[in-house]
C-alpha cells in the first residue's frame, strides 16, 4: 500500500479527462477576449507627423526658408486606430500661389499659413480621426527670395556592356546636354554639374534611346530648369578591315630624307558594317616617329589621323627600317 502523502492540495481535484482541460482553454481564450475588448475600448492618444512640400513658387524666386514637418496628435479607441496605418509617412503639397504674401524687401516675399486651415487636409489621410490636437507649429513660414541663375552641364551616370560584335558608334548623346540652375548666388556657385540617376542598363546590342531623371536635391529651393534628359546610346555592329597605307615622309634635319623600308604598311582596324565600302587609304595620315633617330635602328610606326568612329588596332609591321639619304 503507497503511503506517500498527496502533492495536490486538499480540496483541489486533478483533471480525470480531456474535457476539463478543454473547459480550461475556452475559459482562457473568453477572459482573453473580454480583457482585449476592455482595452481596446479605451481612447489612446499617438503622435504623428506630416512632411511637407510647395509647388508654383513665383516665377524668378526660390524659398530659402520653410517649415516642412508638422508634428501633431490623434486620438480615438484602440478599435479604430487598428484600422489606421500609422506608421505611414503622412505628407501634404502645397500651392504657395493660394496664399497671400508679403514683402519686406524688394527681393523677399514671406508667405504665412495657418496650421489649423491645413488640418482638415491632413484629416482626411485618416479613416476615422476626426481632430487633430497637440500641433508643434501654429503656423507655417515660407521664405522666398529673387533667384539667380547658371548653366551647367549635365552627366551621365549609367553603365552598360555590349554584345560583340557590337561597338559604340560614336558619342553618347544626352539632350539637353546642360540645364540651367535656379537659387541663391552663394548656393548655385558650389554647384558645377548635374547627375543622371544612377542606372544599370545591361547589356546591349543595338542602339538605345531613352529618357532619365535628373539627380538633384533641392538644396535650400534650388531648382533645375528640367527635371529629366533624353539619351541615345548608338551602337552599330563591327568587322575588320585592312588596308595598305604609305608612309609620309618630310625632310627632318638639313635638308636630309628618310628612305624607308618597307615604305608602306597595313592598317588593321574595325569599322562600321554601314562604312565598311566608304573607309579609304587616303583617310589615314601615316608617319614614323623620329624623336630617338640617332640611336634607333627601327622607327615606330604611327597613325597620326584616321577616320572617325573606326577602332584602330595595329599596324603590320609595327616600325620599319630606315636609312638617311642626303
Amino acid at each position: 500500500m503507497n503511503n506517500e502523502p498527496s502533492i495536490i492540495p486538499e480540496g483541489i481535484k486533478p483533471f480525470k479527462t480531456k474535457f476539463g482541460f478543454y473547459i480550461f482553454l475556452v475559459c482562457l481564450f473568453f477572459s482573453t477576449l473580454l480583457w482585449l475588448v476592455i482595452k481596446f475600448s479605451k481612447d489612446y492618444e499617438i503622435r504623428q507627423e506630416v512632411h511637407i512640400s510647395f509647388v508654383h513658387v513665383p516665377e524668378g524666386k526660390f524659398i530659402t526658408q520653410a517649415d516642412t514637418v508638422i508634428h501633431y496628435s490623434i486620438k480615438a479607441n484602440g478599435f479604430k486606430l487598428l484600422t489606421e496605418n500609422t506608421h505611414k509617412q503622412h505628407r501634404l503639397q502645397l500651392d504657395v500661389s493660394n496664399y497671400p504674401s508679403y514683402t519686406n524687401s524688394p527681393l523677399r516675399q514671406v508667405v504665412k499659413i495657418n496650421t489649423k486651415d491645413l488640418s482638415p487636409q491632413i484629416i482626411a489621410q485618416y479613416r476615422h480621426i476626426e481632430a487633430l490636437y497637440d500641433m508643434s507649429l501654429d503656423e507655417i513660414l515660407i521664405v522666398m527670395e529673387a533667384a539667380n541663375s547658371k548653366k551647367i552641364p549635365v552627366r551621365h551616370s549609367f553603365t552598360y556592356s555590349l554584345e560583340k560584335p557590337n561597338y559604340l558608334y560614336g558619342d553618347v548623346k544626352i539632350s539637353p546636354d546642360s540645364v540651367v540652375v535656379y537659387g541663391g548666388k552663394q548656393i548655385i556657385e558650389q554647384i558645377s554639374e548635374v547627375y543622371t540617376i544612377d542606372t544599370v542598363l545591361g547589356t546591349l546590342s543595338e542602339s538605345r534611346s531613352f529618357s532619365l531623371p535628373l539627380k538633384f536635391n533641392d538644396l535650400n529651393g534650388c531648382y533645375l530648369s528640367h527635371n529629366q534628359v533624353n539619351i541615345h546610346i548608338p551602337i552599330e555592329k563591327y568587322t575588320e578591315k585592312e588596308l595598305t597605307v604609305p608612309i609620309q615622309t618630310t625632310e627632318f634635319q638639313d635638308n636630309r630624307h628618310l628612305k624607308l623600308f618597307p615604305e608602306k604598311v597595313q592598317v588593321i582596324f574595325l569599322t562600321a558594317l554601314n562604312d565598311y565600302n566608304d573607309i579609304s587609304p587616303s583617310m589615314f595620315e601615316v608617319v614614323v616617329d623620329t624623336s630617338n633617330i640617332n640611336n634607333a635602328t627601327l622607327l615606330p610606326v604611327i597613325v597620326r589621323s584616321m577616320p572617325p568612329r573606326i577602332i584602330f588596332t595595329r599596324s603590320v609591321p609595327e616600325s620599319v627600317e630606315f636609312i638617311i639619304v642626303q
